[in-house]
């Protein structure tokens, strides 16, 4: 039983990555406005994979649960940081195309 669990916990660190969360801006031009629009959007990128390095069966399992945790706590983190960006982002480029866009549009008859 021991064997298993120490196999599955190799093949677990090494098939699992580290991601991290993202925000990245995108812009594009309105004709219709006459103005750049911009949007924020979320992406995912992977920062690394786990690997145990020269541990016995006990150190092995601690380095495991070491890296999950951490990678748990990584991910939640850039997901609440991020999408707090993306929230205020996209709610400042909204209020500002209404604005501009407005402004611009001609009141229909």
């Amino acid at each position: 039983m021991r064997i298993s669990t120490f196999f599955l916990s190799v093949f677990l660190s090494l098939t699992l990555s580290s991601c991290v969360v993202k925000p990245t801006f995108k812009s594009r031009y309105d004709e219709d406005c006459q103005m750049v629009k911009r949007h924020v959007h979320l992406s995912m990128e992977e920062v690394g994979r786990f690997g145990l390095m020269n541990c016995s069966n006990e150190e092995c399992l601690s380095q495991f649960l070491m890296q999950v945790v951490g990678a748990t706590i990584l991910v939640s983190t850039t997901v609440v940081v991020s999408g707090s960006i993306a929230v205020v982002g996209n709610t400042l480029y909204w209020i500002d195309e209404r604005g501009e866009c407005s402004d611009k549009k001609e009141p229909s008859v």
